[in-house]
């Protein structure tokens, strides 16, 4: 057709195959000039091959479909934010991946130097001990939480958690433990751990009086911060069987820092906050819950990954909120009597 180039030369032309710009059109994301109507086949205006170079680059930087539909309708302001926070995300994914490339290597040096099995990557561990800390500390009068985390050595690895009682954290770095127990560390030694082992290939540990830390040359010795700690692992199976999937950052910029209270309100046909709808998948009876939004906000923006799992029960149970992409984050967040059904009860 005059004007018009086959689908054969624009796949040529565009570096595009033949059954990706079939896909990309059955899509949305590149619908063809025009389609014969009789023979169904397609054809592309010259005008086109920009957008499919765009697609094509999208696409090997790893950029999610129904995102290349959003960038490609988007006004460049919110193209160059979109583009801003999937660099980011591409970014961490990558240094994530070169960390444990090199914590693999490291432990298979290990085995020659007989290091402690009881290892995890310094930088891993770094930014665990940051997940879980605004978790930590005393909550009312009573101050019954010791403001610390707990360092679980378990079967399948080290666990972080930390409470005030209204909050819970939970982080799990999975591995090889040869130690078994639990060691209780204030929030301010745990920070200190922190910065020390940031840039550590491989941090070991020694459960002999107290806790050993080895970070490479560097050593840290730490006592107890407290005897015994809350069952964490109790107030984790108080979780109901309901559950949320939402895209964390649609949930965050919903949430006001500067109210007392956040309401959500969930069906199986709309999710709203505070009357605002999201987007999101509930999978549930209908429930209205309310938060702290600073509790609901420190736990979104605590490293739980773009995609976030709420497993909630009643508008009294607490809620458990997790990465919907590896699972090892969990914070849980105890809900807010909200006032009109305190008031009719």
């Amino acid at each position: 057709m005059a004007g018009l180039i086959s689908i054969g030369e624009f796949a040529r032309r565009s570096g595009l195959s033949i059954s990706s710009l079939r896909f990309y059109g059955d899509a949305g994301v590149l619908a063809p000039a025009h389609t014969d109507p009789l023979s169904a086949y397609r054809y592309y205006s010259a005008d086109q091959l920009p957008i499919a170079a765009v697609i094509r680059h999208l696409r090997t930087a790893e950029v999610p479909l129904d995102q290349v539909r959003a960038l490609l309708a988007a006004k460049p302001a919110d193209a160059e934010a979109r583009l801003r926070g999937h660099r980011t995300r591409l970014r961490t994914r990558v240094t994530r991946s070169l960390r444990a490339l090199e914590s693999a290597q490291a432990l298979l040096l290990s085995k020659e130097m007989d290091m402690d099995p009881t290892s995890v990557s310094g930088p891993d561990l770094a930014a665990a001990i940051r997940q879980v800390l605004p978790a930590a500390g005393p909550c009312g009068q009573e101050k019954e939480y010791p403001t610390a985390v707990l360092f679980d050595f378990r079967e399948d690895g080290l666990r972080l958690a930390a409470t005030d009682g209204h909050r819970l954290s939970v982080r799990d770095l999975p591995g090889v433990t040869a130690e078994r127990g639990q060691v209780t560390v204030s929030a301010g030694d745990a920070e200190k751990v922190a910065r020390s082992v940031a840039d550590a290939s491989i941090v070991s540990f020694s459960l002999r009086d107290g806790l050993v830390v080895q970070a490479d040359e560097h050593a840290i010795r730490l006592h107890p911060a407290a005897d015994d700690y809350p069952n964490y692992e109790a107030v984790l199976a108080q979780c109901g069987n309901s559950k949320l999937i939402v895209k964390t950052a649609d949930l965050i910029k919903l949430v006001d820092r500067s109210k007392d209270v956040v309401v959500l309100t969930m069906s199986r046909s709309t999710t709203r906050a505070d009357e605002a709808p999201f987007p999101a998948e509930y999978d549930g009876e209908d429930l209205t819950i309310g938060f702290n939004p600073n509790y609901l906000a420190d736990a979104l923006e605590a490293g739980i990954g773009p995609d976030a799992i709420f497993q909630l029960g009643s508008d009294v149970d607490p809620a458990a909120i997790r990465s919907a992409d590896e699972g090892t984050l969990t914070w849980m967040v105890m809900p807010i009597r909200l006032l009109e059904k305190a008031a009719a009860s």
